[in-house]
């Protein structure tokens, strides 16, 4: 994926904050603000499907959808919290 190369890009000439020793902190960090790039797309891509489904024709589909979207966004929030934890 074109997005995922970018960031990849981005992500080897960035200098490493550091001023010395890498610490583990800073590699939970990095590692974590990836993940909630990759769930912020997934989160995308759900909420369009929900768009386009019928919650009257559909409850179990969409229920089911919905849930899914919550549990994403929980976790995008956790691995918010640790990309930022360090600031």
């Amino acid at each position: 994926d074109e997005r995922m190369k970018t960031l990849f890009t981005e992500l080897t000439v960035e200098p490493i904050r550091s001023d010395g020793e890498v610490s583990a902190r800073y590699i939970e960090s990095i590692v974590a603000r990836l993940r909630e790039v990759g769930i912020s797309r997934a989160i995308a891509d759900l909420k369009s499907n929900l768009q386009r489904l019928n919650p009257v024709e559909n409850p179990d589909e969409y229920n089911s959808a919905f849930a899914a979207l919550v549990a994403l966004e929980t976790t995008r929030r956790g691995l918010h919290e640790l990309s930022i934890g360090s600031l």
